[in-house]
C-alpha cells in the first residue's frame, strides 16, 4: 500500500472534513479495503482469544474466508495478509472492455422476490451474495442496478447502495481469477486446527 493501513481509517485528527472523506473513498477502494477488514478480523480475534474464547468452529464468506483462515490456522496472518493484497490489487486492476465497473445494492428480501424483480430490468444485474432469507445483494452493470434499485424500492423492498470500486461476485470481476489464481499457489496452506465452513 502507499501508507499505512492506519491513515486511511477515520479519525479525529484529520485536518479537515474533506480530508476525512478524502481517507473514506481510498478505504473504499478494493486494494485497501481488503488488507483492512482482514486486519480488523485478526485484531478481534487476537482480542477475543485474550479474553479466554476458543471458537469450536469458524466461517467466513468471500473476503470472509481468509479472516477464518487465519483463525483456524489455514494460513498464517501473513499469508492471508499478502494474499488479500493481491486478491484486491487483482480485482482493482480489472478495466472492463465498456469501461463500466459496476455497482452493488443490498436488499432486504430473499433471492426469489429479488430475482422475480431482476427478471424486469434489462442490462447485466443478478444476485451476486445471497446472505441471508432477509438480504440479498445485487450487482452488475452500473444502469441496470439503479434500474433494478429503483423498481426494488417502487414493490416495498428497502435497498442500500453499497460503496465498492467494483460489482463484486460477478461476471465483471471474473478476470481477476487468474492472477489471484497463480498467487494461491504460492501460499503455505495447512489442515485448520479447528472446523472451518
Amino acid at each position: 500500500l502507499e501508507a499505512p493501513l492506519s491513515s486511511y481509517f477515520l479519525k479525529t485528527d484529520f485536518a479537515s472534513k474533506e480530508a476525512s472523506k478524502a481517507a473514506f473513498l481510498k478505504l473504499t477502494q478494493t486494494e485497501i479495503t481488503q488488507p483492512a477488514v482482514l486486519a480488523v478480523d485478526t485484531a478481534l480475534l487476537r482480542l477475543v482469544r485474550s479474553l479466554g474464547f476458543q471458537a469450536d468452529m469458524v466461517a467466513g464468506h468471500s473476503l470472509g474466508e481468509y479472516g477464518a483462515c487465519v483463525a483456524s490456522e489455514v494460513m498464517s496472518f501473513e499469508s492471508a495478509l499478502r494474499t488479500v493484497a493481491a486478491r484486491g490489487t487483482a480485482m482493482a486492476d480489472v478495466k472492463p472492455m465498456d469501461g463500466d465497473n459496476g455497482l452493488m445494492a443490498a436488499v432486504a428480501a430473499g433471492a426469489e422476490a429479488v430475482e422475480a424483480v431482476l427478471a424486469e430490468v434489462d442490462g447485466y444485474v443478478v444476485c451476486a451474495n445471497k446472505n441471508c432469507h432477509g438480504q440479498t445483494v445485487v450487482g452488475g452493470g452500473t444502469e441496470p442496478v439503479k434500474a433494478a434499485a429503483a423498481k426494488l424500492e417502487a414493490a416495498g423492498f428497502d435497498v442500500r447502495m453499497i460503496p465498492v470500486s467494483h460489482a463484486f461476485h460477478t461476471r465483471i470481476v471474473a478476470p481477476a481469477s487468474e492472477p489471484l489464481r497463480a498467487h494461491l499457489e504460492t501460499v503455505e496452506i495447512t489442515p485448520p486446527t479447528i472446523d472451518i465452513l
